[in-house]
């Protein structure tokens, strides 16, 4: 049996508490009391709380490069792939939507979180590469990639924020994102 790090679990801690209260509920003391260390411990990982919520949104990031990445693995055609990934991308922001808020929120600093920019160039540089895949052509793979993470994020965080609504097309973002994945992707 393995133990979780103490960084590791003060992260899922607040992760868990951003998801079930909202952002502001996570606090070091209250995340440290909820993972079962000293209220000390969370400041020996994390200079505050920006520090440590870069850190979930750091994680959140991780983990949707590791759904892109998994999506569709085993099949053979990129398209399909693509797909499995954008379904994988949504499913990620809706599991987790206070994180997925939080990974593209102004209040976090990238340039005083290296480790999140970092995250964030990960997951898009495997966008790009799946798109890569279907176009065999690095240029244009990267600027698909760009229109489409940007379509994906948009209507992602429409939908989050209570406007996919039939009325506006955006009542299935799945549907919508694939055909305008499809028209991106065209010769």
């Amino acid at each position: 049996m393995t133990t979780e790090p103490t960084r590791d679990r003060i992260v899922r801690v607040a992760r868990e508490i951003a998801e079930a209260d909202g952002i502001s509920a996570v606090t070091l003391r209250a995340v440290g009391t909820a993972a079962g260390v000293s209220r000390a411990a969370p400041y020996r990982h994390f200079r505050d709380k920006s520090d440590l919520l870069a850190a979930v949104a750091e994680d959140g990031l991780r983990r949707i490069q590791h759904a892109l990445q998994s999506a569709g693995k085993d099949s053979d055609d990129a398209k399909a792939r693509l797909d499995a990934a954008l379904q994988a991308y949504i499913a990620r922001a809706r599991a987790e939507p206070a994180v997925y808020t939080l990974i593209y929120s102004a209040d976090l600093a990238t340039d005083e979180h290296p480790e999140l920019t970092r995250a964030g160039l990960d997951a898009y540089e495997t966008f790009v590469g799946l798109i890569d895949r279907v176009l065999h052509d690095r240029a244009a793979s990267k600027t698909a990639a760009s229109k489409l993470w940007a379509a994906t994020h948009g209507a992602i965080t429409l939908t989050l924020a209570g406007h996919g609504t039939k009325e506006k097309g955006l009542d299935d973002i799945t549907d919508l994102l694939r055909q305008l994945a499809l028209d991106i992707l065209a010769p």
